[in-house]
């Protein structure tokens, strides 16, 4: 017989107590399979103690969120080793013992933490089983087994076996109907009712287990917390909306004290509450709406919003974005009430800021960030977009793809650490005291205008809040609904931009829209502008956050009247992200000394592909960018430039945050609307490009080599995919850098995820850091995109600002006979000043 040392028995102690605390779950996962090493070196496959080392594995597993492929099946890490640790207890203890009950019923436990149903309701059966012949079928532990049984079985859509077990499972507890487990069975059996539609059951049930939870704990038991919501649901339900609203507000006050102010059913008790009161007391719906703001104010700011995976924290931005748009529909839509316009904005803003407080981290890029954890942000960012672009490639094994994913943990990875740095930054405060003053928006001569798309009573509609100079109150107009708004935006669309490229966007207009003419930007204008023109009067330059199909016109190009005299030759016309964006571009810009200037143009897209090799392109060479590259350089003065086989993206990534970052080459934007191209066979990797999941691979600029791996070549490491997609974006260093430049087409253009946001190149590249962005809304000409940029830099080198700079481009161009279509799809994005100057002058 084998002695175990003191030295296993202190390691496994160690391990305990790793588990019973917050401690890393790798370190401690490595603790354990070392442990378990030593147990299948040195003691039989039966030992007891094996078993034991499996189940301390096991746990680390499930803490470690890692999948395994096991017989043509995808399993969570720690499964088989509690199931050879059952098997091994089996052996040594019998079929029917405790020890292997307590090791099925770990087991069951977990694989309900993962949703795995049907694999749980296996074991709980057998655990049925084990504990009949044990202690009888009348034992609590039966009934607390067949309850477990029953939520699996629920959860999983059978609902009339759950309902067997939840009957067997409460005529079990009725010999001792106070007993505390029995709470979980009235609550499961009130669940599965209330789905039925049997009201009045449910609501017998959930008061049965609150009951049950009073004379446990008394008025404040913490159960209590779940089970009055659930009774108030059912309530609002029956009609009786004011007792509903009674019922939460005692459940938020037990969930404050137990959970904590952070806690995300706080916010989401005081959500129903707002919507339960909506229509009846206004003014107590937006008190309850407020707390339900602070409440996830408190959860984002105590680093609670970094952790879950990225399929949590997508739903958990869901359900902030939800209430901040219930809370501004109050503020905008819910009748006469005192001034909100304040809160409103503060409101506004930090919903849009929302995906980069969770998602997109874009505060690492704010000046001052801590520059570790951005490097490591980027690091990690550069390595998941390539791991999904060499997804791309088809694979054979649709398992191998699956368990790829399942690996990757993305910037969860570094989550200990984002958790700490995000912890109790004010951008997190959706209502920050005292609130904003509306009136210092907006400089002396320029109107900000936001675009807010809401959910109201009346529908979802578009409204507009006006932040004029001086003394004048910021105003909201209410602007018509989106259906109206948004079929209107892309006719207007369609028609500046005319000839085949608007092809694509026919197809999402609705049947009854009709012949798209010159009429269509008029009328898109008579819905936007008109109703703020006495509004924005007397302002020079114009600012717009826009939103919905509002990203994808460029309204400085809609005419002002039957002249057709673009908006642009009344007002300097920019575009901006949020209101932190407007304010932040007027506030002294601290950053790094920038690189120099880097002009990347008319790449080699066949790279590595003999000139009389048989194959088609999906990209074609620009000879107007070769010239405008060669241009821009010239003008710029000492700027690096990358051409041919030297515009690669690995040259590319090695940038660091040059001043001016300018790229002429082809862009492209794709979405799920369109319709596939007719011959995808010679095209696998652009046929996944063009339906991948992520809106950020789906737009992008093609780089040397593009041809070649897209159609199943190697173009060399250094040309890597040869696509700079959205999501490589955020690896890149830019941060200082102050101009970006997107001379290709589309680059302005991409999904707009009501959660995510707007999934363009633009916005992408001001997400990274830059402070501006000049970007395409379609695809534009080569020759005549070439005379633009040339006046662009003309006007941008004398001294103008950005937006100032572009503006008359634009102006220029049209003055020379260009149609719109030519020159309006550019637009500015981010700070209007003047460009800085180089390092050295």
């Amino acid at each position: 017989m084998t002695t175990v040392p003191d030295a296993y028995y202190r390691l496994c102690a160690k391990i305990d107590l790793a588990l019973r605390s917050a401690a890393d779950a790798l370190r401690t996962r490595f603790l354990a399979e070392h442990a378990l090493g030593w147990c299948r070196r040195h003691l039989p496959g039966d030992d007891p103690e094996l078993a034991a080392a499996l189940v301390r594995a096991g746990h680390t597993a499930f803490h470690g969120n890692a999948v395994i492929e096991q017989d043509n099946e995808i399993l969570w890490h720690f499964e088989p080793y509690f199931e050879e640790a059952v098997k091994i207890r089996r052996s040594v203890y019998g079929a029917t013992s405790a020890p292997v009950l307590d090791t099925l019923d770990t087991l069951s436990l977990l694989l309900m933490r993962k949703e795995r149903w049907q694999k749980a309701a296996g074991h709980l059966r057998e655990q049925i089983s084990i504990l009949e012949g044990l202690h009888g079928p009348e034992h609590p532990g039966v009934a607390s087994a067949e309850q477990r049984l029953a939520d699996c079985l629920q959860w999983s859509g059978n609902h009339d076996e759950a309902e067997k077990h939840y009957l067997t499972s409460l005529a079990i507890w009725r010999s001792n109907p106070f007993a505390h487990g029995a709470h979980l069975a009235w609550s499961g059996w009130g669940f599965l009712c209330e789905n039925r539609g049997d009201l009045g059951t449910a609501r017998t049930a959930f008061t049965a287990a609150a009951e049950i939870l009073r004379a446990h704990a008394g008025v404040a038991a913490p159960g209590l917390g779940i089970c009055l919501p659930a009774i108030g649901r059912v309530a609002s339900k029956q009609g009786e909306l004011e007792e509903a609203a009674r019922l939460y507000r005692q459940a938020v006050a037990i969930q404050r004290a137990v959970l904590g102010a952070a806690d995300p059913q706080v916010a989401a008790s005081w959500e129903t509450i707002s919507h339960l009161t909506a229509a009846s007391d206004l003014a107590r719906s937006l008190e309850a709406s407020r707390e339900a703001l602070r409440a996830d104010g408190h959860w984002l700011r105590a680093g609670a919003a970094i952790g879950p995976g990225q399929g949590g924290v997508y739903g958990r931005l869901s359900t902030l974005i939800a209430r901040s748009d219930h809370h501004l529909s109050l503020l905008l839509t819910g009748g006469p009430a005192t001034d909100v316009t304040a809160e409103a904005v503060a409101v506004a803003a930090w919903r849009r800021r929302l995906p980069g407080l969770l998602v997109h981290f874009s505060w690492l890029t704010s000046p001052g960030a801590d520059a570790d954890l951005a490097e490591q942000m980027r690091r990690l960012s550069a390595e998941q977009a390539a791991y999904q672009l060499n997804e791309l490639t088809p694979m054979e094994n649709t398992i191998d793809s699956w368990l790829r994913r399942a690996s990757f943990r993305g910037p969860e990875a570094l989550g200990d650490t984002l958790r700490s740095a995000s912890a109790l930054r004010p951008e997190s405060d959706p209502l920050p005291s005292p609130p904003p003053d509306p009136s210092r928006v907006a400089p002396p001569d320029e109107c900000v205008v936001e675009f807010i798309r809401l959910p109201g009573h009346s529908g979802v509609r578009y409204h507009a809040v006006v932040f004029a100079p001086g003394d004048r109150a910021a105003t909201a107009v209410d602007l018509g609904p989106t259906e109206e708004m948004d079929t209107a935006a892309l006719r207007a669309r369609i028609a500046l931009m005319g000839g085949g490229g608007a092809d694509a966007f026919r197809g999402a207009l609705p049947e009854d829209a009709g012949e798209i003419d010159a009429e269509a930007p008029h009328t898109l204008r008579r819905l936007v502008v008109d109703p703020l023109m006495s509004l924005i009067e007397g302002c020079h330059t114009v600012t717009f956050v826009l939103d919905g199909q509002l990203l994808h016109v460029p309204l400085g190009a809609l005419p002002m009247g039957r002249d057709s005299r673009p908006l642009l030759t009344e007002f300097s016309v920019r575009y901006a992200n949020g209101l932190d964006e407007v304010v932040r571009g007027r506030q002294p810009y601290e950053t790094i000394a920038p690189g120099p200037d880097v002009v990347v143009a008319a790449p080699d897209f066949d790279l590595g592909i003999e000139p009389s090799a048989p194959f088609g392109r999906l990209f074609d060479d620009l000879l107007g960018t070769w010239l405008e590259g060669e241009e821009v350089a010239e003008k710029l003065g000492g700027a690096i430039l990358l051409t041919r086989d030297q515009a690669l993206k690995s040259r590319v990534r090695s940038v660091r945050s040059p001043r001016v970052l300018h790229i002429a080459s082809h862009g492209y934007a794709f979405s799920l609307t369109e319709a596939p191209p007719d011959d995808p066979e010679p095209w696998p990797r652009f046929l996944r490009l063009r339906r991948h999941r992520d809106p950020a691979l789906r737009s992008g600029l093609a780089l040397a080599g593009v041809n070649t791996w897209l159609c199943g070549g190697d173009p060399g490491p250094e040309a890597e995919t040869g696509l700079l997609t959205a999501a490589d974006i955020a690896g890149l260093h830019l941060v200082g850098t102050d101009l970006v430049v997107l001379s290709a087409c589309d680059t302005g253009r991409g999904d707009i995820d009501r959660v995510l946001g707007h999934a363009s190149l633009g916005f992408a590249f001001l997400q990274s850091g830059v402070r501006t962005v000049v970007a395409s809304l379609w695809k534009v000409p080569d020759s005549a995109t070439r005379k633009l940029m040339a006046r662009f830099y003309d006007h941008l080198l004398d001294g103008r600002g950005k937006m100032e700079a572009l503006r008359l481009a634009q102006l220029d161009m049209r003055r020379a006979g260009f149609p719109a279509s030519d020159w309006a799809a550019f637009v500015c994005y981010g700070d209007a000043g003047p460009l800085s100057r180089t390092a050295s002058g």
